[in-house]
């Protein structure tokens, strides 16, 4: 027996992923140097239903070139932190950060991306 659809205003939505107060489904690309620690912050991360929201970040093993291990301190809490490996030097570490409802029907999850492009230099800046 089919069940009997919700409004608009009665469903559940996704929540809205946000990386360090960016409201967007746009891939974050970071440049970073060997042995660098970085933090993601989450905390702008929203429902619009009220539900509670649960975090997760974690390294996307298929999608990055670094074969070795890379660590995700706080990966279940609003800010996460890792610190790029010295081997990573010219490869990409990707961070998806998922941010799940607590919709008691139903959960939905919202995903973002960070892709680490790990250098052993600065950036150079461009000479006008």
């Amino acid at each position: 027996m089919a069940g009997i659809a919700k409004s608009f205003a009665e469903a559940n939505h996704h929540p809205v992923a946000a990386i360090d107060g960016a409201l967007s489904d746009s891939v974050v690309r970071m440049r970073v140097l060997l042995g660098s620690e970085l933090s993601f912050s989450a905390v702008a991360s929203i429902d619009s239903d009220g539900n509670g929201l649960t975090f997760r970040q974690r390294i996307d093993h298929e999608a990055r070139s670094f074969p070795g291990r890379v660590f995700v301190h706080g990966a279940a809490s609003l800010t996460a932190s890792l610190t790029s490996p010295t081997g990573a030097r010219n490869h990409q570490i990707h961070v998806v950060q998922e941010v799940q409802d607590d919709a008691p029907e139903s959960r939905l999850t919202d995903y973002r991306r960070i892709v680490l492009d790990v250098s052993a230099h600065e950036p150079r800046s461009e000479s006008p």
